[in-house]
């Protein structure tokens, strides 16, 4: 059985410094989850140090949700395993462009 999904939503910082993220992240290897959810990633770079965070044999879910986060994806896709998925979040999308929800 998969364990549930772990998310964590950034604030302007780093996703390791987001909500003492390695410190998190730390915390999971003891009881890795089956997935970790990174929402508003916006580069390749951003991606990648979840991923060299992350337990072996833990997926990650990209949620892309922003302008920047667009042009990225395609860098962000190539990044490949463990990503598992991108997700686009058009409400944040929205915001990040302007448009009122």
């Amino acid at each position: 059985m998969r364990q549930a999904p772990v998310g964590r939503s950034p604030s302007g910082s780093t996703p390791s410094e987001h909500h003492g993220g390695a410190t998190t992240l730390a915390a999971l290897q003891r009881r890795p989850p089956a997935v970790v959810v990174l929402p508003k990633a916006e580069s390749a770079d951003d991606v990648r140090e979840v991923i060299e965070l992350l337990p072996p044999g833990t997926g990650l879910e990209v949620q892309i949700e922003t302008a920047l986060g667009l042009v990225e994806v395609e860098r962000i896709a190539a990044l490949g395993a463990p990503l598992e998925a991108l997700v686009f979040g058009p409400g944040d999308f929205a915001a990040s462009i302007g448009v009122p929800c």
